[in-house]
């Protein structure tokens, strides 16, 4: 089954940054907005969007652990163990 969708050059660029990597940020979609010279709000309608007709099915981070301080994820250090042994 393929999608159609006719999106603006705005709403490209948006999803453009999103498909990267977001933002290392606090406030991503605010940083998304920033870059794309639109409003938080209007990124977020967007992506809900976009899920809600099926568009993205799903929305979610990967973290690399091996890449995390573990000292500011207090949860990791009992699963890290619990993975090595």
């Amino acid at each position: 089954m393929t999608y159609s969708i006719e999106l603006t050059p705005k709403q490209k660029e948006i999803l453009k940054i999103v498909q990267a990597d977001l933002p290392d940020s606090a406030t991503p979609f605010a940083e998304i907005a920033r870059l794309t010279n639109t409003s938080e709000q209007e990124v977020l309608e967007l992506l809900t969007k976009l899920k809600d007709e099926g568009y993205i099915r799903r929305f979610g981070a990967t973290l690399a652990i091996n890449k995390q301080d573990m000292t500011t994820m207090p949860w990791l250090p009992g699963m890290w163990k619990k993975a090595r042994t």
